[in-house]
Protein backbone atom coordinates (compact mmCIF):
# COMPACT_ATOMS: atom_id res chain seq x y z
CA UNK A 1 0.00 0.00 0.00
CA UNK A 2 2.63 2.50 0.90
CA UNK A 3 5.25 1.05 -2.02
CA UNK A 4 3.18 1.98 -5.25
CA UNK A 5 2.58 5.83 -3.87
CA UNK A 6 6.31 6.24 -2.55
CA UNK A 7 7.77 5.08 -6.18
CA UNK A 8 5.49 7.72 -7.86
CA UNK A 9 6.56 10.00 -5.97
CA UNK A 10 10.32 9.03 -6.54
CA UNK A 11 9.65 9.05 -10.21
CA UNK A 12 7.83 12.53 -10.43
CA UNK A 13 10.27 14.15 -8.44
CA UNK A 14 13.02 12.90 -10.68
CA UNK A 15 11.12 14.49 -13.43
CA UNK A 16 10.69 17.45 -11.90
CA UNK A 17 14.20 18.28 -10.57
CA UNK A 18 15.28 17.00 -14.71
CA UNK A 19 13.69 20.44 -15.97
CA UNK A 20 15.58 22.70 -13.93
CA UNK A 21 19.06 20.88 -14.65
CA UNK A 22 18.09 21.09 -18.83
CA UNK A 23 17.14 24.41 -18.40
CA UNK A 24 19.91 25.73 -16.54
CA UNK A 25 22.33 23.63 -19.37
CA UNK A 26 20.78 25.14 -22.21
CA UNK A 27 21.15 28.95 -20.78
CA UNK A 28 24.41 27.72 -20.14
CA UNK A 29 25.24 27.17 -24.15
CA UNK A 30 23.36 30.24 -24.55
CA UNK A 31 25.95 31.91 -22.65
CA UNK A 32 29.13 29.97 -24.51
CA UNK A 33 27.36 31.25 -27.87
CA UNK A 34 26.90 34.92 -27.10
CA UNK A 35 30.49 34.68 -25.55
CA UNK A 36 31.42 34.49 -29.39
CA UNK A 37 28.60 36.88 -30.88
CA UNK A 38 28.97 39.61 -28.51
CA UNK A 39 31.30 41.19 -30.20
CA UNK A 40 29.76 40.96 -33.82
CA UNK A 41 25.86 41.95 -33.59
CA UNK A 42 23.76 42.64 -36.98
CA UNK A 43 23.39 46.55 -37.59
CA UNK A 44 19.52 45.49 -36.95
CA UNK A 45 20.57 44.14 -33.84
CA UNK A 46 22.17 47.72 -32.78
CA UNK A 47 19.10 49.19 -33.95
CA UNK A 48 17.73 47.39 -31.06
CA UNK A 49 20.11 47.96 -28.63
CA UNK A 50 19.36 51.79 -29.26
CA UNK A 51 15.93 51.45 -28.52
CA UNK A 52 16.48 49.77 -25.28
CA UNK A 53 19.04 51.74 -23.98
CA UNK A 54 16.93 55.12 -24.57
CA UNK A 55 13.79 53.58 -23.24
CA UNK A 56 15.70 52.35 -19.87
CA UNK A 57 17.95 55.53 -19.63
CA UNK A 58 15.60 58.35 -20.63
CA UNK A 59 11.99 56.87 -20.95
CA UNK A 60 11.61 57.22 -24.58
CA UNK A 61 10.60 55.00 -26.90
CA UNK A 62 12.85 55.65 -30.43
CA UNK A 63 16.89 55.25 -31.45
CA UNK A 64 17.93 58.37 -30.24
CA UNK A 65 17.14 60.61 -27.48
CA UNK A 66 15.22 63.41 -28.24
CA UNK A 67 13.84 61.49 -31.33
CA UNK A 68 10.50 59.54 -31.01
CA UNK A 69 10.26 56.82 -33.57
CA UNK A 70 8.13 53.83 -34.21
CA UNK A 71 10.94 51.23 -35.75
CA UNK A 72 11.14 48.80 -33.45
CA UNK A 73 10.05 45.81 -34.51
CA UNK A 74 10.14 43.86 -31.45
CA UNK A 75 8.49 45.68 -28.90
CA UNK A 76 8.35 42.38 -26.57
CA UNK A 77 12.35 42.46 -27.00
CA UNK A 78 13.10 46.10 -26.45
CA UNK A 79 10.66 46.18 -23.30
CA UNK A 80 12.87 42.83 -21.72
CA UNK A 81 16.33 44.11 -22.70
CA UNK A 82 14.98 47.47 -21.33
CA UNK A 83 14.41 46.23 -18.21
CA UNK A 84 16.95 44.39 -18.22
CA UNK A 85 19.45 47.64 -18.78
CA UNK A 86 17.95 49.52 -16.16
CA UNK A 87 19.40 46.48 -13.72
CA UNK A 88 22.59 46.03 -14.96
CA UNK A 89 23.14 49.34 -16.74
CA UNK A 90 24.81 47.48 -19.40
CA UNK A 91 23.02 47.08 -22.98
CA UNK A 92 25.32 44.50 -24.43
CA UNK A 93 25.46 41.95 -21.69
CA UNK A 94 21.57 42.77 -21.59
CA UNK A 95 21.31 40.55 -24.95
CA UNK A 96 23.70 37.58 -23.26
CA UNK A 97 21.54 37.34 -20.06
CA UNK A 98 18.13 37.49 -22.73
CA UNK A 99 19.62 35.02 -24.52
CA UNK A 100 20.19 32.88 -21.81
CA UNK A 101 16.34 33.18 -20.30
CA UNK A 102 15.47 32.47 -23.63
CA UNK A 103 17.03 29.04 -24.16
CA UNK A 104 16.52 27.89 -20.85
CA UNK A 105 12.66 28.70 -21.77
CA UNK A 106 12.74 26.38 -25.10
CA UNK A 107 14.37 23.63 -22.68
CA UNK A 108 11.71 24.05 -20.06
CA UNK A 109 8.87 24.04 -22.49
CA UNK A 110 10.71 21.28 -24.31
CA UNK A 111 10.76 18.68 -21.65
CA UNK A 112 6.85 19.51 -20.87
CA UNK A 113 6.15 18.49 -24.42
CA UNK A 114 8.44 15.58 -24.58
CA UNK A 115 6.47 14.48 -21.73
CA UNK A 116 2.61 14.90 -22.98
CA UNK A 117 3.95 13.58 -26.33
CA UNK A 118 5.79 10.55 -24.63
CA UNK A 119 9.33 11.57 -26.51
CA UNK A 120 12.66 11.46 -25.21
CA UNK A 121 12.56 13.94 -21.93
CA UNK A 122 16.40 14.51 -22.11
CA UNK A 123 17.16 14.05 -26.05
CA UNK A 124 14.25 16.04 -27.16
CA UNK A 125 14.82 18.86 -25.38
CA UNK A 126 18.58 18.84 -25.89
CA UNK A 127 18.41 18.01 -30.17
CA UNK A 128 16.14 21.37 -30.36
CA UNK A 129 18.57 23.64 -28.12
CA UNK A 130 21.84 22.15 -30.02
CA UNK A 131 20.62 22.56 -33.59
CA UNK A 132 18.54 25.42 -33.33
CA UNK A 133 21.85 27.55 -30.98
CA UNK A 134 24.41 26.61 -33.40
CA UNK A 135 22.06 27.11 -37.03
CA UNK A 136 24.57 29.75 -38.75
CA UNK A 137 21.57 31.74 -39.87
CA UNK A 138 19.67 32.14 -36.44
CA UNK A 139 22.80 32.39 -34.47
CA UNK A 140 23.92 35.46 -36.90
CA UNK A 141 20.50 36.99 -35.44
CA UNK A 142 21.68 37.48 -32.04
CA UNK A 143 20.57 40.37 -30.61
CA UNK A 144 17.04 40.58 -32.79
CA UNK A 145 14.08 38.58 -31.73
CA UNK A 146 14.70 35.67 -33.86
CA UNK A 147 15.37 33.16 -30.89
CA UNK A 148 12.93 34.90 -27.92
CA UNK A 149 10.01 34.76 -31.09
CA UNK A 150 11.09 31.06 -31.41
CA UNK A 151 11.11 30.30 -28.20
CA UNK A 152 7.07 31.77 -27.40
CA UNK A 153 6.16 29.63 -30.73
CA UNK A 154 7.11 26.53 -28.73
CA UNK A 155 5.52 27.75 -25.58
CA UNK A 156 2.30 27.92 -27.33
CA UNK A 157 2.85 24.51 -28.68
CA UNK A 158 3.78 23.21 -25.31
CA UNK A 159 0.40 24.97 -23.66
CA UNK A 160 -2.16 24.47 -27.14
CA UNK A 161 -0.76 20.24 -26.66
CA UNK A 162 -1.56 20.41 -23.22
CA UNK A 163 -5.01 21.70 -23.47
CA UNK A 164 -4.66 24.96 -21.88
CA UNK A 165 -6.00 27.83 -23.34
CA UNK A 166 -5.34 31.02 -21.43
CA UNK A 167 -1.67 29.97 -21.17
CA UNK A 168 -1.45 29.22 -25.01
CA UNK A 169 -3.55 32.32 -25.45
CA UNK A 170 -1.07 34.15 -23.24
CA UNK A 171 2.10 32.58 -25.66
CA UNK A 172 0.11 33.68 -28.33
CA UNK A 173 -0.38 37.04 -27.13
CA UNK A 174 3.25 37.53 -26.42
CA UNK A 175 3.70 36.03 -29.80
CA UNK A 176 2.59 39.36 -31.53
CA UNK A 177 4.70 41.81 -29.24
CA UNK A 178 7.55 39.81 -30.33
CA UNK A 179 7.09 39.71 -34.01
CA UNK A 180 3.62 40.55 -34.71
CA UNK A 181 4.05 38.19 -38.29
CA UNK A 182 4.94 35.40 -36.18
CA UNK A 183 1.21 35.12 -35.57
CA UNK A 184 0.45 33.09 -38.61
CA UNK A 185 3.15 30.40 -37.21
CA UNK A 186 1.56 30.22 -33.44
CA UNK A 187 -2.23 30.14 -35.46
CA UNK A 188 -0.97 27.00 -37.16
CA UNK A 189 0.43 25.46 -34.13
CA UNK A 190 -3.48 26.46 -32.01
CA UNK A 191 -5.34 24.94 -35.34
CA UNK A 192 -3.64 22.02 -35.80
CA UNK A 193 -3.74 20.34 -32.45
CA UNK A 194 -7.13 19.04 -31.52
CA UNK A 195 -6.58 20.12 -27.42
CA UNK A 196 -6.09 23.55 -28.14
CA UNK A 197 -8.98 23.61 -31.23
CA UNK A 198 -11.42 22.64 -28.41
CA UNK A 199 -10.81 26.02 -26.76
CA UNK A 200 -9.97 28.38 -29.53
CA UNK A 201 -12.22 31.28 -28.29
CA UNK A 202 -11.07 31.24 -24.43
CA UNK A 203 -7.56 31.51 -25.91
CA UNK A 204 -8.36 34.24 -28.44
CA UNK A 205 -9.94 36.19 -25.95
CA UNK A 206 -6.86 35.91 -24.15
CA UNK A 207 -4.57 36.77 -26.46
CA UNK A 208 -6.15 39.64 -27.35
CA UNK A 209 -6.02 40.88 -23.80
CA UNK A 210 -2.23 40.75 -23.59
CA UNK A 211 -1.62 42.16 -26.92
CA UNK A 212 -4.20 44.73 -27.37
CA UNK A 213 -2.79 46.94 -24.46
CA UNK A 214 0.59 48.00 -26.76
CA UNK A 215 -1.06 48.19 -29.92
CA UNK A 216 -4.01 51.04 -28.73
CA UNK A 217 -1.30 53.16 -27.35
CA UNK A 218 0.79 52.54 -29.82
CA UNK A 219 -1.20 53.77 -31.84
CA UNK A 220 -2.93 56.41 -29.95
CA UNK A 221 0.48 57.87 -29.20
CA UNK A 222 3.41 56.84 -31.31
CA UNK A 223 0.96 57.17 -34.63
CA UNK A 224 0.97 53.68 -35.71
CA UNK A 225 -0.45 50.26 -33.96
CA UNK A 226 2.49 48.04 -36.38
CA UNK A 227 5.52 49.14 -36.64
CA UNK A 228 7.00 51.35 -39.04
CA UNK A 229 9.11 48.71 -40.48
CA UNK A 230 6.29 47.19 -42.13
CA UNK A 231 6.22 49.83 -44.65
CA UNK A 232 10.37 50.21 -44.73
CA UNK A 233 10.94 46.65 -45.92
CA UNK A 234 8.02 46.56 -48.18
CA UNK A 235 8.68 49.42 -50.33
CA UNK A 236 11.77 47.87 -52.04
CA UNK A 237 10.85 44.25 -52.48
CA UNK A 238 14.90 43.30 -53.61
CA UNK A 239 18.56 43.85 -52.76
CA UNK A 240 20.54 46.33 -54.80
CA UNK A 241 21.75 42.88 -56.22
CA UNK A 242 18.21 42.07 -57.49
CA UNK A 243 17.76 39.15 -55.36
CA UNK A 244 14.01 38.72 -53.73
CA UNK A 245 13.04 36.85 -50.53
CA UNK A 246 12.10 33.34 -52.64
CA UNK A 247 15.94 33.67 -53.99
CA UNK A 248 17.14 34.72 -50.66
CA UNK A 249 18.39 31.23 -49.84
CA UNK A 250 20.04 30.66 -53.09
CA UNK A 251 21.87 34.52 -53.14
CA UNK A 252 23.12 33.69 -48.98
CA UNK A 253 24.13 30.14 -50.39
CA UNK A 254 26.38 32.25 -53.00
CA UNK A 255 27.93 34.69 -50.38
CA UNK A 256 28.38 31.86 -47.12
CA UNK A 257 28.15 28.58 -48.91
CA UNK A 258 29.38 26.84 -45.70
CA UNK A 259 27.36 28.33 -43.15
CA UNK A 260 23.92 28.49 -45.83
CA UNK A 261 24.36 24.90 -46.05
CA UNK A 262 24.68 23.88 -42.45
CA UNK A 263 22.02 26.15 -41.63
CA UNK A 264 19.36 24.49 -44.18
CA UNK A 265 20.63 21.14 -43.47
CA UNK A 266 18.24 20.75 -40.85
CA UNK A 267 15.67 22.52 -42.19
CA UNK A 268 15.71 20.29 -45.45
CA UNK A 269 15.11 17.64 -42.90
CA UNK A 270 12.40 18.82 -41.94
CA UNK A 271 10.92 18.96 -45.20
CA UNK A 272 11.61 15.14 -45.99
CA UNK A 273 10.17 14.01 -42.37
CA UNK A 274 6.88 16.24 -43.27
CA UNK A 275 6.45 14.48 -46.48
CA UNK A 276 6.83 11.61 -44.44
CA UNK A 277 4.53 12.25 -41.96
CA UNK A 278 2.05 12.89 -44.84
CA UNK A 279 2.49 10.13 -46.63
CA UNK A 280 1.68 7.89 -43.61
CA UNK A 281 -1.15 9.85 -42.72
CA UNK A 282 -2.65 8.91 -46.26
CA UNK A 283 -1.37 5.18 -45.87
CA UNK A 284 -2.50 4.75 -42.19
CA UNK A 285 -5.18 7.67 -42.51
CA UNK A 286 -4.47 8.28 -38.39
CA UNK A 287 -2.00 10.70 -36.94
CA UNK A 288 0.03 10.04 -33.91
CA UNK A 289 1.01 12.98 -31.34
CA UNK A 290 4.20 13.11 -31.89
CA UNK A 291 3.27 13.15 -35.74
CA UNK A 292 0.71 15.91 -35.13
CA UNK A 293 3.27 17.89 -33.26
CA UNK A 294 5.58 17.65 -35.84
CA UNK A 295 3.96 18.61 -39.02
CA UNK A 296 2.27 21.65 -37.29
CA UNK A 297 5.74 23.03 -36.69
CA UNK A 298 6.69 22.06 -40.57
CA UNK A 299 3.98 23.51 -41.43
CA UNK A 300 4.06 26.89 -38.96
CA UNK A 301 7.19 27.30 -40.74
CA UNK A 302 6.04 26.87 -44.29
CA UNK A 303 3.64 29.40 -43.88
CA UNK A 304 5.47 32.01 -42.22
CA UNK A 305 8.06 31.96 -45.32
CA UNK A 306 4.95 32.09 -47.60
CA UNK A 307 3.43 35.36 -45.99
CA UNK A 308 6.86 36.98 -46.44
CA UNK A 309 7.11 35.68 -50.06
CA UNK A 310 3.27 37.59 -50.74
CA UNK A 311 4.56 40.43 -48.81
CA UNK A 312 7.48 40.56 -51.26
CA UNK A 313 10.46 41.47 -48.99
CA UNK A 314 13.52 41.57 -49.57
CA UNK A 315 15.87 38.12 -48.32
CA UNK A 316 17.02 39.95 -44.88
CA UNK A 317 18.72 36.53 -43.25
CA UNK A 318 16.79 36.55 -39.98
CA UNK A 319 13.57 36.58 -42.22
CA UNK A 320 14.45 33.10 -42.32
CA UNK A 321 14.70 32.22 -38.69
CA UNK A 322 10.76 31.10 -38.13
CA UNK A 323 11.16 28.44 -41.43
CA UNK A 324 14.84 27.61 -40.33
CA UNK A 325 13.30 26.65 -36.90
CA UNK A 326 10.19 25.01 -37.68
CA UNK A 327 11.53 22.56 -39.97
CA UNK A 328 14.75 21.63 -37.29
CA UNK A 329 11.52 21.23 -35.08
CA UNK A 330 9.62 18.86 -37.15
CA UNK A 331 13.21 17.18 -37.82
CA UNK A 332 13.63 16.56 -34.53
CA UNK A 333 10.50 15.25 -33.22
CA UNK A 334 10.12 12.97 -35.78
CA UNK A 335 13.72 12.32 -34.98
CA UNK A 336 12.73 11.19 -31.27
CA UNK A 337 10.03 8.71 -32.76
CA UNK A 338 12.24 6.48 -34.88
CA UNK A 339 13.69 3.17 -33.73
CA UNK A 340 17.06 3.75 -34.51
CA UNK A 341 17.83 5.52 -31.20
CA UNK A 342 21.92 5.55 -31.49
CA UNK A 343 21.96 6.65 -35.23
CA UNK A 344 19.55 9.72 -34.31
CA UNK A 345 21.38 10.51 -31.52
CA UNK A 346 24.71 10.45 -32.77
CA UNK A 347 23.79 12.13 -36.08
CA UNK A 348 21.93 15.34 -34.24
CA UNK A 349 25.35 14.87 -31.89
CA UNK A 350 27.74 15.02 -35.05
CA UNK A 351 25.80 17.72 -36.73
CA UNK A 352 25.87 20.07 -33.47
CA UNK A 353 29.76 19.40 -32.96
CA UNK A 354 30.66 20.12 -36.57
CA UNK A 355 28.38 23.37 -36.83
CA UNK A 356 29.84 24.79 -33.91
CA UNK A 357 33.55 23.40 -34.83
CA UNK A 358 32.77 25.56 -38.04
CA UNK A 359 31.42 28.47 -35.93
CA UNK A 360 34.66 28.14 -33.31
CA UNK A 361 37.04 28.04 -36.51
CA UNK A 362 34.86 31.53 -37.60
CA UNK A 363 36.98 33.40 -34.95
CA UNK A 364 36.77 33.67 -30.95
CA UNK A 365 34.88 36.33 -30.75
CA UNK A 366 33.77 36.59 -33.62
CA UNK A 367 34.61 39.77 -35.64
CA UNK A 368 31.54 39.63 -37.64
CA UNK A 369 28.92 36.92 -37.28
CA UNK A 370 28.63 33.76 -40.19
CA UNK A 371 26.18 35.06 -42.37
CA UNK A 372 26.63 39.11 -42.38
CA UNK A 373 25.59 41.59 -44.93
CA UNK A 374 26.31 45.16 -43.36
CA UNK A 375 28.82 47.61 -45.23
CA UNK A 376 30.92 47.66 -41.53
CA UNK A 377 31.74 45.41 -38.45
CA UNK A 378 30.37 46.67 -35.70
CA UNK A 379 34.06 47.31 -34.29
CA UNK A 380 34.71 49.53 -37.47
CA UNK A 381 31.53 51.14 -36.73
CA UNK A 382 32.32 51.38 -33.11
CA UNK A 383 36.00 53.21 -34.15
CA UNK A 384 34.17 55.85 -36.00
CA UNK A 385 31.22 57.12 -33.62
CA UNK A 386 33.94 59.48 -31.10
CA UNK A 387 35.07 61.17 -34.59
CA UNK A 388 31.77 61.92 -35.85
CA UNK A 389 29.88 63.01 -32.25
CA UNK A 390 33.28 65.42 -32.36
CA UNK A 391 32.50 66.75 -35.67
CA UNK A 392 28.43 67.02 -35.20
CA UNK A 393 28.81 68.14 -31.30
CA UNK A 394 26.18 70.96 -30.39
CA UNK A 395 22.92 69.05 -31.24
CA UNK A 396 23.60 69.42 -34.96
CA UNK A 397 22.11 66.28 -36.82
CA UNK A 398 23.93 64.04 -39.00
CA UNK A 399 22.30 61.81 -41.79
CA UNK A 400 23.04 57.92 -41.07
CA UNK A 401 24.44 55.94 -44.34
CA UNK A 402 22.18 53.52 -44.53
CA UNK A 403 23.12 51.59 -41.58
CA UNK A 404 22.26 53.19 -37.98
CA UNK A 405 22.12 50.76 -35.27
CA UNK A 406 26.05 50.61 -34.60
CA UNK A 407 26.09 54.26 -35.16
CA UNK A 408 23.40 55.54 -32.91
CA UNK A 409 24.49 53.13 -30.32
CA UNK A 410 28.33 54.08 -30.01
CA UNK A 411 27.86 57.57 -31.08
CA UNK A 412 26.89 60.23 -28.59
CA UNK A 413 24.95 62.44 -31.69
CA UNK A 414 22.45 62.90 -33.20
CA UNK A 415 22.29 60.56 -36.25
CA UNK A 416 18.85 60.19 -38.39
CA UNK A 417 17.15 58.82 -41.16
CA UNK A 418 14.41 56.79 -41.42
CA UNK A 419 14.61 54.70 -38.31
CA UNK A 420 15.37 57.12 -35.57
CA UNK A 421 13.51 60.41 -37.56
CA UNK A 422 9.40 60.15 -38.18
CA UNK A 423 9.26 62.60 -40.47
CA UNK A 424 11.75 61.36 -42.78
CA UNK A 425 9.91 58.21 -41.93
CA UNK A 426 6.62 59.68 -43.24
CA UNK A 427 7.92 60.28 -46.69
CA UNK A 428 8.34 56.29 -46.79
CA UNK A 429 4.68 56.06 -45.21
CA UNK A 430 2.71 58.25 -48.05
CA UNK A 431 5.59 56.55 -51.15
CA UNK A 432 3.99 53.04 -49.66
CA UNK A 433 0.32 53.91 -48.95
CA UNK A 434 0.41 55.60 -53.36
CA UNK A 435 1.73 52.50 -54.75
CA UNK A 436 -0.62 50.09 -52.20
CA UNK A 437 -4.00 48.55 -53.78
CA UNK A 438 -6.82 50.17 -52.48
CA UNK A 439 -7.50 47.43 -49.39
CA UNK A 440 -3.90 47.74 -47.83
CA UNK A 441 -4.12 51.81 -48.56
CA UNK A 442 -7.15 51.87 -46.27
CA UNK A 443 -5.25 49.77 -43.30
CA UNK A 444 -2.54 51.95 -43.68
CA UNK A 445 -4.28 55.01 -43.91
CA UNK A 446 -6.54 53.44 -40.57
CA UNK A 447 -3.02 52.58 -38.82
CA UNK A 448 -1.62 55.81 -39.59
CA UNK A 449 -4.39 58.16 -38.84
CA UNK A 450 -2.80 59.85 -35.60
CA UNK A 451 0.35 59.63 -37.23
CA UNK A 452 1.86 63.59 -36.53
CA UNK A 453 3.16 64.45 -39.89
CA UNK A 454 6.40 66.30 -39.10
CA UNK A 455 9.08 67.39 -41.23
CA UNK A 456 12.13 65.71 -41.42
CA UNK A 457 15.16 66.94 -39.31
CA UNK A 458 17.69 69.24 -40.80
CA UNK A 459 20.71 67.52 -41.79
CA UNK A 460 23.98 69.25 -41.16
CA UNK A 461 25.91 67.22 -42.29
CA UNK A 462 25.90 63.45 -44.35
CA UNK A 463 27.68 59.84 -43.69
CA UNK A 464 28.08 57.92 -46.74
CA UNK A 465 29.66 54.71 -47.96
CA UNK A 466 32.71 55.57 -50.49
CA UNK A 467 35.37 53.44 -52.34
CA UNK A 468 38.44 52.62 -50.00
CA UNK A 469 41.15 55.00 -50.13
CA UNK A 470 42.21 59.18 -49.61
CA UNK A 471 39.55 61.24 -50.61
CA UNK A 472 37.76 64.24 -49.98
CA UNK A 473 35.46 64.66 -47.03
CA UNK A 474 35.77 66.43 -43.33
CA UNK A 475 36.58 63.02 -42.43
CA UNK A 476 37.31 59.69 -43.59
CA UNK A 477 37.35 56.04 -41.95
CA UNK A 478 38.41 52.62 -43.02
CA UNK A 479 35.79 49.62 -43.19
CA UNK A 480 35.04 46.38 -44.92
CA UNK A 481 32.45 43.59 -44.85
CA UNK A 482 32.88 40.10 -46.22
CA UNK A 483 29.86 41.28 -48.95
CA UNK A 484 31.23 44.67 -49.93
CA UNK A 485 34.86 44.59 -49.34
CA UNK A 486 36.64 47.13 -48.28
CA UNK A 487 35.72 50.87 -48.43
CA UNK A 488 35.56 54.41 -46.36
CA UNK A 489 32.88 55.82 -43.98
CA UNK A 490 32.88 59.48 -45.41
CA UNK A 491 31.77 62.55 -43.47
CA UNK A 492 30.80 65.25 -45.75
CA UNK A 493 28.23 68.56 -45.25
CA UNK A 494 24.87 68.28 -45.57
CA UNK A 495 25.26 69.87 -49.60
CA UNK A 496 28.17 67.50 -50.30
CA UNK A 497 30.72 69.93 -49.39
CA UNK A 498 34.30 68.51 -47.60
Amino acid sequence: MIAIPTVTISLFSGTRLRRPVIAAAAALAGGVMFALAHHAMLDDSMITLSYARTLAEHGQWGMVAGLPSNSATSVLNVLLLAAIVAVIGHPVVAVGILLMVTMAAVAWWATFIAEDARLPIRAFPAAIVGLLLVNPMMVSTIGLETYLGVALVIGVARYAFAGRPAASGVSVGLVTLARPDLVIFALVIVFGLRPARRSVGRSAATAIAVGLPWYAFSWWVLGSAIPDTLVFKTVLNHFDSGDTFLGGPMMWSRLFPAASSLAWLPALAGVACLLGWVATAVIRRRWTSAGTLAVVFGLGGIAHLSMFATLGTPPYQWYYGPVVAGLTLCAVTTAMVLPWRRLVYGTIATGVALTFTFEIHHGVPWATPPIYSNWATTAQYAAAAPGIAAATSGGRAVGSPGEIGALAFYCDCRIVDLFSDRGDAANWIEDRMRKADPLMRWLLELNYHNLDRRPAVHRDSQLSFEPAGPGSGLARWPISSPVHGPHSLVLRGADGDS
